[in-house]
């Protein structure tokens, strides 16, 4: 049986020394994902604008995951890159999950705002702190590194609240049957994967 492959989406990093820009993944994504699924074959994206489309068919990935990263309309061709893949998982019906950044490109690209509220102009620090969330299925602990912060009348149409903060902002999304995912959490950055992040890996991406 072929292995399944998913799609991991990149940051860009400007270095103007020597006037390049480099796509690239944090160190800490491949052991969490090989370990949480280790029979995933996990495909680093590069950042191509539209092409990316063609290029992920021909790959035949049958899921994506968008990584952390800068605000969006800080590197624009990793904005289009990741745009065109999640419309492109949606007309195709496969399981996508955003991860902070990630959250936010997914919710903006289907129908929702960007963070309205930034870090400081809430109650609660979301950078560098550890959480407990309100879900359906009770609290989550949960580590927090993000500046951009999410109100309930941001979330576009198609997607339920799934977890908040003790702020009442938004830190989970999901739309109805599972299909996309986003959370605002790093499971990556965890010393030792966290239970409820593995199950909620092997409910998106695994068989």
């Amino acid at each position: 049986m072929a292995r399944k492959r998913i799609g991991v989406t990149m940051r860009q990093v400007r270095v103007e020394q020597t006037d390049t820009t480099y796509d690239s993944l944090d160190t800490d994504w491949l052991p969490f994902l090989n370990d949480v699924l280790p029979d995933v074959v996990w495909v680093p994206v590069p950042n191509m604008g539209e092409a990316v489309v063609d290029w992920a068919s021909d790959l035949g990935l049958s899921g994506v995951l968008l990584t952390g990263g800068d605000d969006w309309g800080t590197f624009p061709v990793r904005d289009q890159t990741e745009r065109a893949l999640c419309e492109w998982a949606k007309a195709e019906q496969l399981p996508l999950l955003g991860v902070c950044r990630g959250m936010q490109v997914l919710n903006y690209v289907m129908g929702g705002k960007l963070p309205s509220v930034r870090n400081g102009e809430s109650e609660v620090d979301h950078v560098a702190a550890v959480h407990q969330l309100e879900t359906p299925d009770g609290v989550l602990t949960v580590n927090s590194f993000h500046n951009g912060l999410l109100q309930e009348q941001d979330v576009a149409p198609l997607f339920l609240i799934w977890a908040r903060s003790a702020d009442g902002m938004v830190e989970a999304v999901r739309k109805h049957g599972g299909m996309m995912t986003g959370i605002m959490w790093h499971p990556e950055r965890e010393s030792t994967p966290m239970e409820h992040d593995m199950k909620l890996f092997k409910s998106i991406f695994g068989e």
